[in-house]
């Protein structure tokens, strides 16, 4: 179930989704990450769907501290879900990401093989400039689907 909140934001052009499928992953992998970079929005955080290939795993979503460091990985384009706005997401995406390290544990579920999880939030999480969500896998799987939900808010 989508939240009211994040209703009103598509119909505004402000929900996104940032999706990702990693291949050949090794144990402690940032899956995927977001970073917010508008100075004039938050960034809540509506759910995430995971699902892991060949094995289960534990996944922790995490908020990294460090807000300077350039994120590193494959970069992933955030979609507006409302195809009838032409925006510009305001946030950087990375998969595989490796410049930092994990930060404050938020959630923490586990996820079995072939089987795929949402886990929602309803816009709980919120990030302000700079502050980034990420999803962390501690088993080694052959590919990972991840998806990251989220809306844009007036500060």
């Amino acid at each position: 179930m989508l939240s009211q909140n994040f209703i009103a934001q598509a119909k505004i052009g402000l929900a996104y989704s940032w999706v990702t499928l990693v291949t050949d992953i090794d144990a402690t992998d940032t899956i995927l990450l977001v970073r917010n970079t508008s100075s004039k929005y938050n960034l809540c955080i509506e759910k995430i769907t995971i699902e892991a290939a060949s094995a289960a795993t534990r996944v922790d979503i995490h908020c990294p501290s460090d807000v300077t460091t350039a994120l590193a990985g494959t970069a992933v384009t955030g979609v507006s879900l409302n195809r009838a706005f032409d925006l510009t997401c305001e946030a950087l995406a990375k998969a595989d990401e490796t410049a930092l390290a994990q930060g404050a544990i938020v959630d923490r579920t586990y996820v079995y093989a072939n089987t795929m999880k949402e886990i929602h939030y309803g816009g709980a999480i919120e990030l302000d400039i700079n502050k980034s969500i990420g999803i962390d896998i501690l088993a080694e799987t052959t590919a990972v689907m991840a998806v990251i939900w989220g809306f844009f808010i007036k500060r």
